[in-house]
């Protein structure tokens, strides 16, 4: 199958990212030439039981140790929050205990995507063209500004949604739809309808998007990671809240203890204030 080519942009990376020269650059007021950048990734949304197993699975290869420390093989997001849980919580995930597993589900992301959809999204951005030189030729794309962006839900076969629909809604200028998406800071809508259309003439044909980046794997990590980020926040906000109930029900108690040691006639003095001497007060 032919690599994906873009009419108008110059292939920077192949099947993810597209450059051409902005218009920006005949500016008199821009001191440097700018390239318009185009990249490209799909990703499905996670189902809740997808992101459940996946954070079994990884609690699974934690080794646990016996001071209760809990540590993965590759350090990453996911891994930061299981250290962060109590040992038994980890354990309990892992042997899929059903109390722990619908308190995982309690904390599970809400999203305005469908679950079990896949999305392409399209981000256009712009960069000094001298910069091409050092662009990065794999892995995540830095901290480049994302000026505007598309996002489509695609159909069950993974393909754009017919060119019909996107046409009419492209006539009556519509940004948000259960179809498509536009976000961001473009200069007119004229230039999202001509991005659709180009999109569309260039991926609809073969199932072109069967090439673009699947980034899904990174779309359920995180989904999970933030799962248990909260999770973790739930669990540290009861102990934190346990230790201060615990603390006082400690000081009532004593007060009292020593209320019967020191005061079995019943004095006024404060206890509290006192640590069960009133003469100190």
């Amino acid at each position: 199958m032919t690599n994906i080519e873009l009419p108008t942009y110059r292939v920077i990376r192949t099947n993810e990212v597209f450059g051409r020269r902005s218009k920006l650059s005949d500016n008199p007021n821009v001191p440097f030439e700018l390239t318009e950048l185009v990249s490209l990734k799909k990703f499905k949304v996670p189902s809740q039981e997808e992101i459940i197993r996946f954070i079994q699975e990884s609690a699974r290869e934690f080794d646990i140790k016996p001071l209760g420390k809990v540590e993965l093989f590759d350090p990453n997001p996911l891994a930061d929050y299981l250290s962060s849980l109590p040992s038994e919580e980890v354990k309990n995930i892992a042997n899929g205990q059903d109390e722990s597993l619908e308190h995982l589900k309690e904390h599970s992301l809400e999203t305005t995507l469908q679950r079990g959809k896949v999305y392409l999204d399209v981000s256009n951005m712009l960069i000094k063209s001298n910069d091409l030189d050092s662009f990065p030729k794999e892995g995540p794309l830095g901290n480049l500004p994302n000026n505007w962006s598309l996002r489509f839900k695609l159909s069950k076969e993974e393909k754009l949604p017919d060119r019909l629909e996107l046409d009419y809604l492209i006539d009556r200028g519509v940004k948000v739809s259960d179809v498509f998406t536009a976000k961001g800071d473009f200069e007119d809508y004229e230039m999202v309808a001509n991005q659709i259309r180009i999109l569309s003439n260039t991926l609809s044909p073969s199932n072109r998007i069967a090439q673009v980046r699947d980034e899904s794997i990174n779309r359920l990590e995180e989904e999970a990671s933030l799962t248990l980020g909260q999770l973790y926040q739930c669990t540290a906000s009861k102990e934190s809240i346990g230790g201060i109930i615990g603390e006082l029900s400690a000081i009532v108690q004593q007060a009292f203890k020593n209320m019967n040691q020191e005061n079995p006639m019943g004095s006024t003095g404060n206890y509290f204030d006192s640590g069960g001497d009133p003469s100190r007060n």
